[in-house]
């Protein structure tokens, strides 16, 4: 999936639900939300008895949980054939080696609690892109895969200093 083709696919999820809230557009789809994942996830998400169940770890703060939600809620809408036919997404509370699924997640999610507008104001408003990052707090993680969504779609922001580690770490033919 291309980055562009997530950035559509999160403005039609906002256009048909009327917000950008993961538990909100959880809600209206009927999954059942749970607070009790096992130890060492921040979520998963699976399907049992024909019902979506998210599960959030209880100990993530709200902007964590709130993240969370946003990349299981990627993996619902991108991934959902997967999800329907058994496959369980977890989300790990440790960074590790990133399939393309769970970067496109991220990318999902990035879309979903960044609004371009917010990245754009503060790169006008002389930020690099190390301190753009820091300026989202526990959001840090998910802006390189904004700026690269936002690059992708013709968006000239950012310095370029953490792109290049970022797309060290993607599969680039995920993208192109």
């Amino acid at each position: 999936m291309t980055a562009e083709y997530i950035y559509k696919f999160v403005k039609a999820c906002e256009a048909v639900y009327g917000t950008r809230d993961p538990e909100d557009i959880f809600i209206q789809r009927k999954a059942a939300l749970r607070r009790g994942a096992p130890e060492g996830l921040r979520g998963l998400i699976f399907v049992a008895g024909g019902a979506v169940i998210v599960d959030v770890s209880p100990s993530l703060s709200e902007s964590l949980r709130k993240m969370t939600l946003a990349h299981l809620l990627g993996h619902a809408v991108l991934h959902r054939k997967r999800i329907m036919s058994g496959k369980t997404y977890e989300e790990p509370c440790d960074a590790a080696a990133l399939s393309p699924a769970e970067r496109e997640a991220d990318l999902f999610a990035a879309e979903l609690l960044i609004p371009d507008d917010e990245i754009l104001a503060l790169h006008e408003s002389g930020m690099n892109e190390g301190q753009l990052a820091a300026s989202f707090g526990a959001l840090r993680d998910l802006v390189p895969h904004k700026l690269f969504s936002m690059r992708s779609r013709g968006i000239k922001v950012g310095d370029d200093v953490c792109r290049a580690d970022f797309l060290r770490r993607c599969d680039v033919e995920l993208f192109f």
